[in-house]
């Protein structure tokens, strides 16, 4: 077995081979439930709607729900998150809560705004999205719920935000943090092209036949090697001695990616991907002029 891949195993099945959890990682998890207690006890109408609108009050009526319950809403009510093209409405809350588990499940799913621009493709593209959405949420309530059977402490969140929305990108994001033996968090991002109304990839970010694979794996691994010497704590696949096979080599078409507010890309990796699962989820800003020759110049 390769290291990485063993190293993700052991981590997946840390838990499962233990019933108890040690001090810290307990005293984590119900430290989080006594913080969602004490803010579901405090929190009033008035400060919701002055500190996060109407959004958040809605919200919470569906979160402040007893403890030792399971409760599931799909809420299909109209409201707006964000402006411009598109708006999220809460698409999915689950929350549980006993002594050994907690989920904390707050999806939102994405709309065409009739308020706001009309794109040609916009509509396809939130179907699709939401979609995905559903199945991921599901995959991992369902993982959740089938794992309660079994021994050891666990929780899970998840939830679903905005990064970005300029004149020409529109990006959203699903964010999965599952709590063992320690936490473990994936992510996917949803970058659509705001003149099309469509999801892009990778690849449409860039010109035809470009090298931008090449490009971007190199500036990559130019970013690992700074890094690793400039911070002793910071490790990577790469350039090993032993076990070569597992060092970092090449991003591919379905490497994650978002863009950001800047307009430049940013590569993402999930823990274990391409480090060792310390060091979490990692992600690599491209410098504009390393690319700028190969994108695809924006529409006039």
């Amino acid at each position: 077995m390769e290291k990485k891949d063993k190293e993700k195993l052991d981590f997946l099945k840390k838990d499962y081979e233990s019933v108890r959890m040690n001090e810290e990682q307990i005293h984590r998890i119900h430290e989080a439930v006594e913080r969602g207690k004490k803010e579901k006890m405090n929190l009033k109408w008035d400060k919701y709607l002055r500190a996060a609108g109407a959004v958040a009050a809605a919200a919470l009526v569906i979160f402040a729900l007893p403890n030792s319950s399971e409760k599931a809403a799909y809420a299909m009510g109209n409201v707006p998150v964000f402006g411009g093209v598109f708006r999220a409405v809460t698409f999915r809350e689950y929350h549980y809560e006993d002594e050994k588990h907690v989920a904390d499940v707050k999806v939102s799913k994405l709309e065409t705004n009739p308020e706001g621009k009309e794109v040609e493709g916009a509509k396809n593209t939130v179907d699709e999205v939401n979609a995905d959405l559903e199945k991921y949420t599901e995959k991992y309530i369902r993982q959740f719920k089938a794992d309660m059977k079994k021994d050891g402490y666990q929780a899970l969140q998840i939830s679903s935000e905005k990064i970005l929305e300029s004149e020409r990108y529109f990006v959203f994001k699903l964010t999965v943090v599952q709590t063992e033996a320690d936490s473990y968090e994936v992510s996917r991002f949803y970058t659509i092209d705001l003149n099309t109304g469509k999801r892009i990839g990778l690849a449409d970010l860039f010109e035809k036949d470009s090298d931008y694979i090449g490009v971007i794996s190199e500036n990559i691994k130019t970013q690992m090697r700074e890094q690793m010497k400039s911070d002793e704590n910071v490790d990577y696949w790469l350039d090993s001695e032993e076990f070569t096979e597992d060092d970092f080599q090449s991003i591919t078409e379905e490497t994650k990616f978002y863009v950001n507010a800047k307009d430049e890309v940013v590569i993402c990796f999930d823990e274990g991907e391409v480090a060792p699962m310390y060091m979490g989820a990692v992600e690599f800003v491209i410098p504009a002029d390393v690319v700028r020759d190969i994108r695809v110049k924006p529409r006039a």
